[in-house]
């Protein structure tokens, strides 16, 4: 059996992390060799991950919010200060 090629969000989630270690060229390099024919919707799912990752941020520092599940369906309870 085949395995199933990863869903965009999937190859989102491995992108932000290059975005986070190399520096644009480098990441636009990547992201044409790992979202061929996604660029696109795959840049706005890194866009859309991050922007997650800075409401999480927010929320955690105003106390406003106890418990948040992100995209990647891992809790972050703020008691437990799991981010």
């Amino acid at each position: 059996m085949t395995p199933r090629p990863p869903s965009p969000i999937e190859v989102a989630k491995a992108l932000k992390l290059v975005r986070a270690l190399v520096d644009k060229p480098v990441y636009e390099q990547v992201l044409g060799l790992v979202a061929a024919g996604q660029q696109e919707r795959v840049a706005r799912a890194v866009a859309g991950l991050t922007e997650e990752d800075e409401f999480l941020l927010l929320c955690l520092l105003m106390g406003t919010a106890t418990h948040l599940a992100p995209l990647e369906q891992r809790a972050a309870v703020v008691s437990g200060k799991s981010v």
